[in-house]
C-alpha cells in the first residue's frame, strides 16, 4: 500500500498548488499576463515538489529517473514564468513568450499524464485520474493555442478556470473512497498471499 499512499500526497500537493493558482487569478482585479505567471510558477513549483517526493519514494530505477526529469522541467518552467512575470510590463508582455509556456504546459503536461496512466493498472481508479488530468491539461493547451495573443484576459482567465477544476478534480482523486478501497483490497490481497506461503511451509 506505499504506492497509493504516495499517490495521494503527490495529488494533494499538485490540488493545492493548483487552488492557489486559480483563487490568485480568480481574485486579482486584472487578467494580466504578469498574473498569469505568477500563477503559472506557483503550479509549476508545486508539481516539482510532488514528484521530488514521488521520486524519492521510488524504489525503481526508471521510477526515479521519469519522475526526476518532470521535476527539472517543472523547475525551468517556474524558473521561466518568473522571469516572464518581472518583464511584463502595464501588465502585457513585451514578447510571445507567456503564452507558447501556457502552450506548453498544457500539452506536456498532457503527454506525462498518459505516459502515468500508461504505467497504472488497467481499469485502476489511478489510471482513470491521469487520464482526467491528462483531458484537462489538453484541453487547455488547446485553448492556449487557438486564443489570440493579444488577449491576454482571455488566456489568464483560462488558466484559472483550469486550475480551479484540475484542483477539485485532484481533491476528489484523493478524497474516493474507491481509491482506498482498492488500497485495503490490494494490502488484504497481500496479507492473503503471505498466509497461504506460510501454511505451505
Amino acid at each position: 500500500m506505499p504506492r497509493f499512499k504516495n499517490r495521494r500526497i503527490v495529488a494533494s500537493i499538485q490540488a493545492i498548488a493548483a487552488f492557489v493558482a486559480g483563487i490568485l487569478i480568480t481574485f486579482s482585479q486584472s487578467h494580466s499576463a504578469n498574473v498569469g505567471m505568477v500563477a503559472l510558477a506557483i503550479m509549476s513549483i508545486g508539481w516539482a515538489l510532488a514528484f521530488a517526493w514521488s521520486a524519492i519514494k521510488d524504489k525503481t530505477v526508471y521510477g526515479r529517473i521519469g519522475k526526476g526529469l518532470i521535476v527539472a522541467a517543472s523547475s525551468a518552467m517556474a524558473i521561466l514564468a518568473i522571469g516572464l512575470a518581472g518583464s511584463i510590463r502595464d501588465g502585457e508582455p513585451q514578447i510571445t513568450g507567456p503564452w507558447p509556456l501556457l502552450i506548453s504546459w498544457g500539452l506536456a503536461g498532457a503527454f506525462t499524464e498518459v505516459i502515468l496512466a500508461l504505467s497504472a493498472k488497467p481499469g485502476s481508479g489511478r489510471r482513470r485520474d491521469h487520464l482526467i488530468s491528462a483531458g484537462l491539461a489538453a484541453a487547455f493547451g488547446l485553448t492556449q493555442f487557438f486564443t489570440p495573443s493579444n488577449d491576454s484576459v482571455t488566456h489568464v482567465g483560462f488558466l484559472g478556470a483550469y486550475a480551479v477544476i484540475l484542483s477539485v478534480h485532484l481533491g476528489l482523486s484523493v478524497l474516493s473512497p474507491a481509491n482506498k478501497s482498492a488500497g485495503k483490497k490490494a494490502g488484504n490481497g497481500k496479507k492473503s498471499v503471505d498466509a497461504k506461503s506460510k501454511s505451505k511451509k
